[in-house]
């Protein structure tokens, strides 16, 4: 009766469930990182192979009614719990994506799942490389309240990447039949190279230039390559560099060549010889100057910029706000005058600004936004101790909310310097001083032809454009009459079909956020009804080029906690700890070894009766 029992029990398949790890009241969640770092071997295999076959080994010991969530970079992390059979389906399916995710990410996400889910607490198992650019160096002991956190080190030994980080035009637009320069900095994380790669320039497909590079003591190489293209256009630019990490050894950059920046320069009394020499300083300016009471149409240039004014007469300020309402970028560099209350009622005409007085002292600017839309792409980094312009006079504004005011440069007592305001579609900029010697030295800073390229530049569709996948920056595309019926459409050789991107109008065009939809690195054309098309290049995220990891050892000193643990090389502690124990096992050895004691049993019992019957 008992082997008969045993054997039932043992179909049955019942099971204990761990006393340390209940899965009945816990959401198990798997994330797998399969970001480009990932692709990195160790011996034939790759960090990606060896981590989904330990994932896939802990499913497998899993219970048969366990509930699991996969999450890896590319997948959207709001799965519902799957089945077993599922979750290891999906797991064999996982492969290698331009995309990455950091912890802070995961466990938000995950944080967002528990309060949806009936389960008060999760069980995250974490494979990764655990690279220090995406993983803090301490928890953030909020995010992992109510999930107990294991991590699953996978890491190369000894591994040397090469990489391309910038690469930047001498000039700003690029010029078809006479000599382009392009400023490529290449890097290399880990080990150094043995030999010295070789970087390759390629227009349209078509191999231009190539050079050896050579790395200083700060692990860097800065080359200029020359080229010409032929004809007129979008190009496609591409750099590759031979590395033992392939992931990232392109970097491509979309350019249109001979489209010019028009802008318009209007003036009181004559040019000013610094904005003349500011604007010759780019090859791709074409600039006109006229006096401020001229009515040459303003519909045809990128930026009008005003210098000098000390009236805005009734019928410019009316042009100056069409301009604005079309979404065109005004510039206004003022002179000095003492009827700056005459002035500042001219102005308040075109946005709610005021000139509230003169401050006559002499002072250094103290603050520069760095996140400002007209530095944030021109600098790659600010220095510390970086020499802000100084102004020995300067007009005192106050601004209304609706001119949506945004401070560029500004004083220690908060006054701006230089500072932009969106009062409707385009953008007004105002220096405060004078754009000459009496003013200060603003025209002779660092930051002036900087700005003045940016502010002429961000009124049209850029022509040098490049992003990177998974970015949530936006790309400006001067496209007009956009809507509903006529978005964006986004062709890329690595969609089947046409994608409609998220974008958002702004001033004369639309903002459209490529690297939201696009997963892989390439060229993808940007195309509205009215078939004006844009190219733009789309690259892998560079912060996956550094290739250096957490240790397990620091990982252990750092993320130490009462709900986090390693498994380091021996994974099978994790994995056991989070499976439950099938007692049909231990039913089926029941039923062998009562099987064996029936035998013995019927073999004894009828063994005496043949001996008592021989008596």
């Amino acid at each position: 009766m008992l082997f008969l029992l045993s054997l039932v029990a043992a179909f049955a398949q019942p099971y204990f469930p761990n006393q340390n790890n209940t899965t009945t009241d816990k959401l198990q969640v798997i994330y797998l990182d399969n970001s480009a770092s990932m692709s990195v071997k160790k011996g034939v295999r790759t960090l990606l192979d060896i981590a989904k076959e330990a994932a896939l080994k802990q499913v497998n010991t899993a219970a048969p009614d366990s509930r699991i969530v996969i999450l890896t970079n590319d997948k959207p992390s709001t799965y519902e719990p799957i089945t077993k059979e599922k979750a290891i389906a999906t797991l064999q399916k996982v492969e290698l994506s331009a995309l990455s995710k950091n912890d802070h990410q995961i466990l938000q996400a995950l944080q967002e799942r528990l309060e949806t889910a009936a389960m008060p607490q999760a069980q995250l198992y974490y494979y990764s490389d655990f690279q220090k650019h995406g993983f803090a160096a301490t928890p953030d002991k909020k995010l992992l309240q109510n999930i107990t956190f294991y991590g699953i080190p996978f890491q190369s030994e000894s591994v040397s990447n090469v990489y391309i980080d910038t690469a930047v035009l001498a000039q700003p637009l690029l010029q078809s039949g006479v000599n382009n320069q392009l400023v490529v900095t290449s890097r290399y994380s880990g080990a150094a190279p043995k030999d010295a790669p070789i970087l390759q320039l390629q227009i349209n497909g078509q191999v231009k230039t190539a050079v050896a590079l050579q790395f200083d003591e700060h692990q860097e190489s800065i080359d200029t390559l020359q080229f010409q293209v032929a004809a007129s256009g979008w190009q496609q630019i591409e750099l590759s560099v031979n590395s033992t990490t392939p992931f990232d050894d392109t970097f491509r950059i979309a350019a249109r060549s001979n489209s010019h920046l028009s802008v318009l320069v209007l003036h009181e009394q004559q040019p000013n010889p610094f904005i003349q020499a500011a604007l010759r300083s780019y090859g791709g300016f074409q600039t006109t100057y006229h006096s401020v009471h001229d009515t040459e149409p303003w519909d045809a240039n990128n930026l009008i910029l005003l210098d000098g004014i000390t009236t805005i007469p009734n019928s410019l300020a009316q042009r100056i706000s069409k301009a604005l309402s079309q979404g065109q970028s005004v510039a206004l560099f003022p002179g000095r005058t003492n009827e700056y209350s005459s002035f500042s009622e001219q102005l308040n005409v075109i946005a709610p600004i005021r000139i509230t007085g003169i401050d006559t002292t002499t002072q250094v600017a103290t603050t520069l936004q760095p996140n400002s839309d007209l530095a944030k792409d021109i600098f790659e980094r600010i220095p510390d101790n970086v020499q802000l312009p100084q102004a020995n006079w300067h007009y005192t504004v106050n601004a209304g909310l609706t001119s949506n005011q945004q401070t560029v440069i500004n004083f220690r007592n908060g006054d701006p310097l230089f500072a932009q305001f969106t009062p409707t579609r385009g953008r007004l900029y105002l220096l405060t001083t004078s754009a000459d010697l009496q003013g200060g030295n603003f025209q002779t800073s660092y930051f002036f032809v900087p700005f003045l390229y940016q502010m002429t530049v961000q009124s049209k569709t850029g022509n040098v454009l490049a992003t990177t996948v998974g970015s949530a920056q936006p790309t400006f595309i001067s496209i007009p009459h956009t809507g509903e019926r006529n978005m964006i459409h986004a062709y890329s050789s690595n969609a089947e079909a046409p994608i409609i991107p998220p974008q958002r109008v702004r001033g004369a065009g639309v903002e459209v956020f490529v690297g939201k939809v696009i997963q892989q690195p390439g060229y993808c054309s940007l195309v509205a009804a009215s078939n004006d098309t844009t190219l733009i290049a789309l690259n892998e995220n560079r912060d996956e080029s550094l290739l250096m990891y957490w240790s397990e050892t620091e990982l252990r000193k750092q993320w130490n906690a009462e709900n986090i643990y390693w498994a380091g090389a021996n994974q099978e502690t994790i994995t056991q700890s989070s499976s439950s124990f099938p007692l049909w096992k231990i039913c089926v050895v029941m039923a062998v070894l009562l099987l064996i004691v029936e035998t013995y049993l019927l073999t004894s019992n009828l063994r005496g009766s043949r001996i008592a019957t021989t008596e």
